[in-house]
């Protein structure tokens, strides 16, 4: 590995702590090159909440609210499907639908 040069011109300029450095318009003709976003990315955040909520009128028509069985220590302890299957489906259906949020709110890089 060579040593480094203690004569380089951009080490020197740094250091002077030079707050502009002249690209002679290199960083403008870059930036005006790079092409525009496309509708379709401000277009997905409003999809996935508007499938979010649509999953969310389904649920609460389709999922037997009134039919849930008590959910009680010995049940839980028992693994007894007939009371934690109901369960374990709303509370599946509810984190897909808090996952679809989230998806739909994290800003796109």
């Amino acid at each position: 590995m060579n040593p480094p040069e203690t004569n380089d011109p951009l080490d020197k300029m740094l250091r002077e702590q030079n707050s502009h450095i002249d690209d002679a318009g290199f960083t403008a003709r870059v930036v005006s090159a790079l092409p525009r976003r496309h509708l379709r990315f401000r277009l997905r955040p409003i999809l996935l909440l508007a499938a979010a909520a649509i999953g969310s009128v389904l649920a609460t028509l389709w999922l037997p609210r009134a039919g849930l069985p008590v959910l009680s220590a010995p049940a839980l302890f028992s693994l007894d499907f007939q009371v934690l299957g109901p369960w374990a489906i709303l509370l599946l259906v509810a984190a897909s639908l808090t996952w679809a949020v989230i998806a739909a709110m994290r800003p796109e890089d």
